[in-house]
C-alpha cells in the first residue's frame, strides 16, 4: 500500500471512531426519581390515621369538616375525604385497598 492511501484510510477510520463516540455520548442520562410516601389508614368510625414523613396524626373526619352522608359508607367517605386533602398538597395515588391508601410525591434533589 502507498503511504498516501494508508494515511487517508487512517483518517477515515479516525473520523468514524470520533463520530461513533459522539453518538454514544449523546444518549440521555437516566434519571432516578426519589419519592416520599404517605399512608392513610381507616381506623373505625370517623377516625383516620395519616402517616407522612413529616407527621403522623389521627384525624376525626366529621369533627374536622367532613359531612356525614347516609348513602355512602363511613369508611369510603372518610378515606376519600382525607385522600382529597393530601392530593391537594401534591401527593399522588399509588395503591389502595379497602382500608388503606398509599400515596407518594417526588422529593426535590
Amino acid at each position: 500500500m502507498k503511504p498516501q492511501t494508508l494515511l487517508i484510510s487512517g483518517l477515515a477510520g479516525l473520523a468514524i471512531l470520533l463520530g461513533a463516540s459522539q453518538y454514544l455520548r449523546a444518549q440521555p442520562r437516566t434519571v432516578s426519581h426519589r419519592y416520599e410516601a404517605a399512608m392513610i389508614k381507616w381506623d373505625g368510625s370517623d377516625r383516620v390515621q395519616v402517616m407522612t414523613p413529616a407527621k403522623s396524626e389521627v384525624i376525626y373526619v366529621y369533627k374536622t369538616g367532613g359531612q356525614r352522608v347516609t348513602e355512602i359508607p363511613d369508611e369510603e367517605y372518610c378515606l376519600t375525604w382525607v385522600a382529597n386533602k393530601l392530593l391537594q398538597e401534591g401527593w399522588e395515588l399509588v395503591n389502595l385497598n379497602n382500608r388503606r391508601v398509599l400515596l407518594h410525591r417526588p422529593v426535590g434533589q
